[in-house]
C-alpha cells in the first residue's frame, strides 16, 4: 500500500493536510499554532517541572555552527 502527505503552505489561509491511501485521499484541517510560543510554553513547563525538553539544547548548538559554517 503507498500514502503520501501533502501540507499546504503556512501563511496560505490555514493549515491543511491530505493523506492520500490508494484511492481515497483524505482532507485534515490542522489547527493554526503559534509555533515559538508552544517552544516557549514547553522550555517553561521543563524548567519549571525539573523536566529534559525534548530538544535539548546541545542540538541548538549544533544547529547554529552548521549555520555559521555555511556563511
Amino acid at each position: 500500500m503507498r500514502a503520501w502527505k501533502w501540507i499546504q503552505p503556512p501563511g496560505t489561509a490555514g493549515l491543511r493536510m491530505w493523506i492520500e491511501r490508494g484511492n481515497d485521499i483524505d482532507q485534515k484541517d490542522l489547527p493554526v499554532v503559534d509555533h515559538f510560543m508552544a517552544e516557549m510554553d514547553h522550555m517553561s513547563d521543563c524548567v519549571m517541572q525539573n523536566r529534559q525538553p525534548l530538544t535539548p539544547g546541545e542540538e541548538g548548538l549544533r544547529d547554529i555552527s552548521l549555520i555559521q559554517a555555511g556563511l
